[in-house]
């Protein structure tokens, strides 16, 4: 769990940068969605390796929720971190797109598919992120 809050980390630029123009208390929203976010992303990528992480003795968020449990976790935080990401950008629009990542984890879950699923990951996060970065440009220069 420590592990998946350090993941956070990978935002730090995108929100320093982003807290220099923009107001305070909306800010919040934005680091809040995309704290969880990355814990979420981060909790998934850990569902294909509990077999060699209960091995190895290491534990991990998968391995102590198991994988059930984990993909309950990861898409809570998905749809919570797509609720505040709309409020953030009052798009709500886009807590669609953050509830289809639950849907997503959801489906590679319950369709035993896990690993086949994940090797998707990278290109449905830059996507995302993508969708999400235009999102917030129409926002503050074209609205």
């Amino acid at each position: 769990f420590i592990d998946g809050i350090f993941n956070i980390l990978y935002i730090i630029p995108a929100l320093v940068g982003a807290s220099l123009t923009a107001d305070p208390i909306i800010q919040r929203w934005a680091w809040i969605a995309g704290g969880l976010r990355c814990i979420a992303m981060h909790a998934y990528s850990a569902i294909p390796d509990i077999q060699a992480d209960q091995k190895a003795g290491i534990a991990t968020v998968a391995t102590v929720l198991g994988a059930r449990w984990t993909s309950r976790y990861c898409i809570f935080l998905y749809v919570a971190s797509g609720i505040l990401g709309s409020i953030y950008t009052g798009r709500y629009w886009l807590s669609v797109m953050w509830i289809l990542y639950g849907v997503f984890v959801y489906m590679s879950f319950f369709q035993n598919k896990v690993f086949g699923y994940y090797k998707l990951f990278p290109i449905i996060n830059m996507s995302m992120g993508f969708l999400l970065f235009c999102a917030v440009i129409i926002d503050r220069f074209f609205s």
